[in-house]
């Protein structure tokens, strides 16, 4: 009686072993990335191209057509009159920017 459960048991490991769907890993150059690592690619390479350096102390963002100081924090904490006369004398040469 004891070999009949036996037998049974491992016949149940056999089987259900049978049923598995085993996939080989890839790797190496036939290695294919994942959705997610190819949605993260995707948007790396979109960030990337997304703005422009301009050189004049200003970065200009491809999509919307908007431009915005490289250090948007150059003056630091201000109160709001300090930071309208701040804001008015950039084209001096404040924060790096070159242009005006």
């Amino acid at each position: 009686m004891h070999y009949y459960l036996i037998l049974l048991f491992s016949l149940s490991f056999l089987i259900t072993g049978c049923s598995q769907h085993n996939t080989p890993q890839r790797s190496g150059s036939d290695a294919r990335p994942s959705d997610e690592n190819a949605n993260q690619l995707e948007r790396q390479r979109a960030k990337s191209s997304r703005y422009t350096d301009n050189g004049d102390g200003t970065v200009t963002d491809n999509r919307t057509g908007q431009f915005w100081l490289k250090n948007a924090n150059c003056f630091g904490e201000q109160n709001w009159k300090t930071a309208m006369q701040s804001a008015t004398n950039l084209a001096q040469g404040q924060c790096g920017l070159r242009d005006g």
